[in-house]
């Protein structure tokens, strides 16, 4: 017997478009933090425009959950991230 899951309440994507959006990489050079913060704060901006719009005018989650992953697309990230220790090859950590 399979069960077929629950369908996810609309707010969630909401929410996982908005923790997609703030999940800024830390950038690799430290010359790069001043972008890293303009960016973060450009975001963090359109972020509460979109949720002031939502609680606003009353519009659906999911219609904002796609603006926003839109808003995501127009802001990327510029610089080289750090990367972690998991990404690197096996030899390169010897």
């Amino acid at each position: 017997m399979s069960t077929t899951p629950a369908p996810l309440p609309p707010w969630h994507d909401l929410l996982a478009a908005v923790n997609e959006t703030l999940d800024v990489p830390l950038p690799e050079n430290y010359d790069d933090t001043p972008t890293y913060h303009r960016l973060l704060a450009a975001r963090v901006n359109m972020l509460r425009g979109y949720l002031r719009g939502m609680v606003d005018e009353l519009h659906e989650p999911d219609i904002h959950a796609d603006g926003i992953r839109r808003m995501k697309q127009s802001t990327p990230v510029t610089y080289p991230p750090v990367s972690s220790p998991q990404d690197e090859p096996a030899e390169a950590s010897r």
